[in-house]
C-alpha cells in the first residue's frame, strides 16, 4: 500500500537524481545534503546549546568564492578572515589551528563557499563551515581559529642607520597583536620622529621599543662647537671642545682650548652654545 509519506519520498529521491551533482550549485548541493541529514535524524532533545555565537550577518548562506582555476589554503583563510573583520572591524586577525586540504585537491576545486562563522562569546575563538565542489564531489570542512586584537602602531617604511635621523616621511602603520603591548612598546609617532637607532640599523614593519631608538644629539661628546657670549656692550664668538652629549634647552660643560678652563653653557642649536645666561646670573 502507497502511502503519502512514501509518495513524498519518493518525488524527493526523483528530483535529487534526476541531476547529476556537476550539473547542481554549490548551494543546491549543500542545501540537498542538509535536506537528506535531517530526514536521517531528528535532534536529540538532550542535546546542549553550541557555546558560539550566531552565524555572522555578513556570511550569507551559500555566498560562493570568484571563480579561479585553483585555490590555495591561504584563498581560503583570506576568505575567513575578511568576513570576521566585516563584522568585528580591522582590528581583529585569526591565527588558524593547523588544517589541511592536500595540494592536489585544491586544484580540483571549482569552488568553495563560507557558510558561517561561529564566534564564541568571548570572541577569542572562531569555527568557520566551509564547503568545497571538488569534481562535483561536495567536501565540508570546519576551521577553527582563535581571534587576536589588534592595534597599530607607527613602523618604519625603509631601513634606518645609526647616525640617520628618523622623520615623518619615514612611518607607516602596522598592526601588532595586543597582548605584544606594554609601556615600552612605541605608539605615537612623536617618540619616533627626530630619533635615531642606538645601534646599527632599524627594520622595516618591524615594532620599535623605547630601547630601540634614541633622540638625535644636538651637539656630540668631544666635537667641536660655535660658543656665542653676548652682553649688552660685548657679543664674542669662540669654539670649544663639547666634554659631553648635548640636547636643545640642555646644560653641558665645554673645554676652552686657548685657556684651558672648563665652562657651562645652554645648547640653543645645533653644535651652539650659549654663555649668556651665566653671564647674567652671576651679576645678578
Amino acid at each position: 500500500m502507497i502511502t503519502l509519506k512514501n509518495m513524498i519520498f519518493f518525488l524527493f529521491v526523483l528530483t535529487v537524481f534526476s541531476h547529476p551533482l556537476g550539473a547542481l550549485t554549490l548551494k543546491e548541493i549543500v542545501s540537498t545534503q542538509k535536506e537528506r541529514a535531517a530526514k536521517k535524524a531528528e535532534p536529540s532533545p538532550h542535546q546542549k546549546e553550541t557555546p558560539f555565537v550566531a552565524p555572522t550577518s555578513s556570511v550569507p548562506k551559500g555566498e560562493k568564492s570568484s571563480p579561479f582555476s585553483s585555490f590555495t589554503q591561504k584563498d581560503v583563510e583570506i576568505k575567513v578572515q575578511d568576513e570576521i573583520q566585516k563584522s568585528y572591524g580591522d582590528n581583529i586577525a585569526v591565527k588558524f589551528v593547523s588544517w589541511h586540504l592536500p595540494r592536489q585537491k585544491f586544484k580540483d576545486v571549482s569552488q568553495f563557499i563560507v557558510e558561517a562563522i561561529e564566534v564564541n562569546e568571548q570572541r577569542t575563538k572562531i569555527a568557520a563551515l566551509v564547503h568545497f565542489q571538488i569534481k562535483g564531489v561536495l567536501k565540508t570542512l570546519k576551521i577553527r581559529g582563535r581571534l587576536e586584537h589588534m592595534i597599530d602602531v607607527p613602523t618604519l617604511n625603509r631601513p634606518v642607520h645609526y647616525g640617520e635621523t628618523i622623520t615623518k616621511n619615514d612611518l607607516s602603520w602596522t598592526k601588532v597583536p595586543g597582548y605584544k603591548s606594554n609601556r615600552f612598546l612605541i605608539t605615537t609617532p612623536e617618540d619616533l620622529i627626530g630619533h635615531q637607532p642606538r645601534s646599527g640599523f632599524l627594520k622595516i614593519n618591524v615594532p620599535l621599543y623605547q630601547r630601540d631608538v634614541e633622540r638625535v644629539k644636538d651637539i656630540e661628546k668631544g666635537s667641536m662647537v660655535t660658543v656665542l657670549y653676548k652682553t649688552d656692550k660685548l657679543e664674542l664668538v669662540t669654539k670649544a671642545r663639547a666634554l659631553e652629549h648635548g640636547y636643545k634647552g640642555d646644560t653641558i660643560r665645554i673645554l676652552n682650548q686657548d685657556t684651558n678652563k672648563i665652562l657651562q653653557g645652554a645648547v640653543i642649536d645645533v653644535n651652539t652654545i650659549s654663555l649668556t645666561p651665566y653671564y647674567k646670573q652671576d651679576n645678578q
